[in-house]
């Protein structure tokens, strides 16, 4: 149970001034703040830190007015280094959460612009392929839409497993690779057909979406 400026207990050794105390029904190091308490008289907590509690003699009848009464108090270095750790860990994941939302939009929008602009590029190429290049073009649109956000997922799930530092170029990367699938397009579409053209895109996103992770693992910029 956790403990708190202003909990009572009592002492369990004599605290001169170390000692055990009984808070909550739990047994903590402590040491008096003032003086020497005998075993058996009422404590109050008032501090806490890697050492265990900070507690002061409780005369009956009387209740201290503490400036931090009701906070939180650490009991012992383990509850430090959790409570640190804890604190750490739910940074990065609210970090985390705020890189993935605005990554995601801005694949969205990258891949869609990038899709509109091989769209035009190609259009010649479109109407000999279709008999109704517009939803042929809309469809573009928003399958590049879609492969942006899918590409900042699938690096940031691959960036992020091998080191979380590497998630600072998902963005870009992801970018990067959406252009070089429309880039790849443009120039391969037409001479190779679709299927060659295609496969010249898949390639140009990969190279593309690899330089900056390829670039922080050589020179080794992405470690901890």
């Amino acid at each position: 149970m956790a403990v708190h400026v202003g909990d009572h207990g009592k002492a369990m050794t004599p605290l001169q001034p170390q000692g055990f105390v009984l808070v909550h029904g739990e047994r903590y190091d402590a040491r008096a703040e003032f003086g020497p308490i005998e075993p058996g008289a009422e404590v109050v907590v008032v501090a806490g830190d890697h050492m265990g509690l900070v507690v002061r003699a409780l005369p009956p009848g009387t209740e201290p007015r503490l400036p931090r009464h009701g906070e939180r108090v650490r009991t012992s270095y383990d509850e430090r280094v959790t409570e640190e750790s804890e604190r750490e860990e739910a940074e990065r994941q609210t970090w985390i959460d705020e890189h993935r939302r605005s990554g995601m939009t801005t694949g969205a929008v990258v891949g869609s612009a990038a899709a509109a602009v091989a769209v035009w590029l190609l259009w010649g190429f479109i109407q000999g392929q279709t008999d109704d290049p517009w939803a042929a073009a809309a469809i573009t649109v928003g399958a590049g839409a879609l492969w942006g956000v899918a590409m900042f997922r699938g690096l940031d799930d691959a960036l992020g497993q091998v080191d979380h530092n590497f998630r600072r170029v998902t963005t870009p990367s992801a970018c990067l690779g959406v252009i070089g699938t429309s880039a790849g397009a443009v120039l391969a579409l037409p001479p190779l057909g679709l299927v060659g053209g295609l496969a010249v895109a898949l390639a140009a996103t990969v190279v593309l979406a690899a330089v900056l992770p390829v670039f922080l693992l050589l020179t080794g910029l992405g470690g901890e």
